[in-house]
């Protein structure tokens, strides 16, 4: 069986003004760079009750949201990065991440645990939900990528429905530096 092979990352990302780098969206550049990879950027507007309560209109609220993110990219994201696509969904974050995810057939999804005063703390919502839900493998960004890896974790019980998720742990360990501490845990 050859290694799995990530060819297309989708990264779920935050627009609000934040002090410092956005190390969800610097994980994804990072690792669709070394892995040559495709990367797709995914900023979810929810829908239902708001507070402040969304603009007049839909189409106002997602081309207002469509700026913010090109402006977050500008940003964040160095000139000279290749970005498969820029997209503004509308939906619950969790649901239009899974639609996106098989429209650009990702192979991993680069989530954040949570925002706010409990990042780093806990998963959020979204990506509780997601971990839970999507077939898509995900890599939660706690800090900043720092490559070549040291370690990599990757729950398993050992069942032949998880061998995948171990194999894909694997693949990425060689691929981004880990080579070593992969072979002795095979």
């Amino acid at each position: 069986m050859s290694a799995p092979r990530i060819r297309s990352i989708l990264v779920g990302v935050e627009v609000e003004k934040r002090d410092g780098p956005d190390t969800v969206l610097a994980t994804a550049v990072g690792l669709a760079g070394a892995l040559d990879a495709d990367l797709h950027v995914f900023h979810a507007v929810e829908s239902g009750p708001f507070d402040p309560p969304l603009l007049p209109s839909l189409s106002e609220e997602m081309a207002v949201a469509d700026r913010a993110l090109a402006v977050h990219l500008e940003e964040q994201v160095a000139a000279d990065t290749p970005l498969a696509s820029r997209r503004v969904g509308v939906g619950r974050p969790d649901r239009v991440l899974a639609e996106r995810a098989a429209e650009v057939g990702a192979d991993l999804l680069v989530l954040g645990p949570h925002r706010g005063h409990l990042a780093g703390a806990a998963l959020g919502t979204t990506t509780d939900r997601l971990l839970r839900t999507t077939p898509v493998p995900c890599w939660i960004a706690r800090g900043e990528l720092e490559l070549p890896l040291r370690s990599l974790a990757v729950a398993t019980d050992f069942s032949d429905e998880s061998r995948p998720a171990l194999d894909l742990a694997l693949a990425l360990a060689d691929r981004l530096g880990g080579a070593a501490d992969a072979a002795g845990a095979s």
